[in-house]
């Protein structure tokens, strides 16, 4: 009887170290698969679309205006991986100029003598890619479907982008009231 025991003990332990492999080599490539991302991303390759759901045809991803100068400046860390029934979530936090931020400091300035929209955005984009400019960090919950494509979702979009959608709905909210 204890042989059969010990027999018992040893499979459970190997069946179980087979599916944590499995796990462990699904979770390396989950990291793995967000970093080939953000480091296009970060890069511009406009490839970048090909790590993306619901991009079938790999529609390259076109860096104009405010996201081509808020790619550059992205750093990323990977913390977590965490496994779903459905998908995956990566735990990343993403930091990026802080958009509202600087616009609000652009804004606020009274030595501004611009008087196109040309020209406020011109200032705009040189204060983005300012070395001070702030950063902020992003908390992000990266999710890639079963085949590792990554959902852009509004937080991941928020992020890469600088809170500018964020900053966005704020100012809209706040015209509102």
């Amino acid at each position: 009887m204890g042989n059969k025991i010990k027999k018992c003990l040893l499979m459970m332990i190997l069946v179980t170290l087979v599916l944590c492999g499995c796990s462990l080599k699904e979770e390396k490539q989950c990291k793995e698969q967000v970093t080939k991302f953000l480091t296009a991303y970060q890069a511009q390759d406009v490839t970048c679309g090909e790590y993306l759901s619901g991009n079938e045809d790999d529609i390259p991803v076109q860096f104009e205006g405010f996201q081509s100068v808020l790619a550059k400046p992205i750093k990323f860390k990977i913390k977590s991986v965490e496994a779903n029934k459905d998908y995956w979530i990566v735990d990343t936090v993403i930091t990026n100029v802080d958009f509202g931020k600087v616009f609000e400091k652009l804004v606020n300035r009274e030595d501004l003598q611009i008087d196109t929209t040309d020209g406020i955005i011109a200032e705009l984009k040189k204060q983005l890619q300012a070395e001070d400019a702030p950063k902020r960090n992003f908390e992000v919950q990266i999710k890639l479907d079963k085949e590792q494509k990554i959902e852009m979702t509004g937080e991941l979009s928020n992020a890469l982008l600088g809170g500018y959608t964020q900053y966005i709905y704020e100012l809209t909210e706040r015209g509102a009231r």
